[in-house]
């Protein structure tokens, strides 16, 4: 296909359904799924810019693999007791990374706090305090940094 083409809509709908749709229903970018369908991005991407139903239901495709995952974690709630105790245990921790990498704004994003040593605070240095001598030092290390009035680093 060559960019700048005019496509009936027939043809927009077989590049969209037959094409693009396996690989938006793998979660994949837009510039991903034209990529593996051989289809211009560009091409795409207008279509996609300009036609809000396209816009849905790429959107809901590209929600599939996390809908999913919700479906595997909500139904591992869902085991009997005598389920469990029968040694039944479903395995949600494919489904619990991907959502926690995937699923960032719906609320899945895993929380990590930096600490220094033992918990406490990270220390930290004010490199406008440091003399001539110890920035040298440290520009031997680190490369040419030179710090302005402000503090910042450049």
């Amino acid at each position: 296909m060559s960019q700048g083409k005019k496509y009936t809509e027939e043809e927009k709908h077989k590049i969209i359904y037959e094409d693009l749709q396996k690989y938006f229903l793998l979660g994949q970018s837009l510039r991903r799924a034209c990529i593996n369908g051989q289809i211009p991005y560009t091409t795409f991407k207008e279509w996609y810019d300009n036609d809000e139903s396209l816009r849905i239901i790429v959107n809901s495709w590209r929600h599939y693999p996390l809908m999913k995952a919700e479906e595997v974690i909500i139904n591992s709630f869902n085991v009997t007791p005598e389920e469990v105790k029968a040694g039944v245990k479903p395995n949600y921790d494919n489904a619990k990374w991907y959502a926690e990498r995937k699923g960032k704004d719906e609320g899945y994003s895993i929380r990590t706090e930096l600490t220094g040593k033992d918990g406490d605070p990270i220390k930290t240095i004010d490199l406008t305090k440091l003399s001539d001598e110890e920035l040298a030092k440290l520009n031997d290390i680190a490369g040419k940094a030179t710090v302005d009035p402000s503090g910042d680093i450049s």
